[in-house]
């Protein structure tokens, strides 16, 4: 085999790898692919919800749903111990476990983790496997552990929800919290989110934010003030009893 072939076959095997059994692309090789490494976003985000819902750092989370788990280096700079679970995604080395969360149990024993962190992935399941996970999550979850739940906000993104192919079910804060209190959970915080780290620091510029919203139409989204003044989530705190 020359050279050249030797080449082409690297690239065909290459290619097949990011490949599922049926020859497509998964969902994490087609939407995050790009999303291997946390961004200064990210960092904020958590340090905000942390403080925000009280909880205390330097103990183990379970991030449901990781994808390439960007969010490792995050947690762990928060003294978190990480581990991951995901449907496309088995990595050791980082603590990463592949599961189809959906339908089967979490491969963990009961009252394992201190925190679970779920974000946006609750909107691309059924009613079904949403209640699956939710018991899932509260049964590995340690007694007073925390869950973080982040999901579009229906009242904010119902123009745009059903763009995203896998997209099944939207929430409002009403609908988020009677999931988790149909899995037990006891919600502390429940409200929507505006992805602008700025607006968490001067909620004032929240007033900004809503005028942004009404002047300009959701195809402007270079700016991003103006984007995530839009595309908001909500941002939901509970616990287990």
């Amino acid at each position: 085999m020359t050279d050249a072939m030797r080449e082409r076959e690297r690239e065909r095997e290459q290619k097949s790898s990011h490949l599922d059994n049926k020859g497509k692309k998964n969902y994490l090789q087609t939407n995050y692919a790009h999303k291997k490494f946390s961004n200064q976003y990210d960092f904020k985000l958590i340090r905000y919800i942390l403080e925000l819902g009280e909880i205390n750092s330097g103990e183990n989370v379970l991030d449901l749903g990781c994808g390439t788990g960007s969010f490792k280096s995050v947690f762990e700079a928060s003294n978190f111990t990480y581990y991951g679970v995901d449907i496309d995604n088995n990595d050791e080395l980082n603590n990463i476990q592949k599961c189809d969360m959906a339908s089967q149990s979490l491969p963990f024993e009961d009252n394992s983790y201190d925190l679970i962190f779920f974000k946006m992935v609750i909107e691309h399941l059924t009613i079904k496997e949403i209640s699956n996970c939710l018991s899932e999550a509260i049964r590995v979850l340690k007694p007073k552990g925390n869950l973080i739940v982040i999901t579009p906000d229906w009242k904010w993104t119902y123009k745009f929800f059903y763009e995203e192919y896998t997209h099944q079910t939207p929430f409002t804060s009403s609908s988020l919290t009677s999931a988790l209190k149909m899995a037990q959970f006891e919600v502390k915080y429940c409200q929507t989110l505006i992805q602008l780290p700025i607006i968490w620091k001067f909620p004032f510029l929240k007033v900004i934010a809503n005028v942004a919203c009404m002047l300009y139409p959701m195809t402007h989204k270079k700016n991003k003030f103006i984007k995530f003044s839009q595309e908001r989530a909500l941002l939901a705190i509970a616990n287990k009893p």
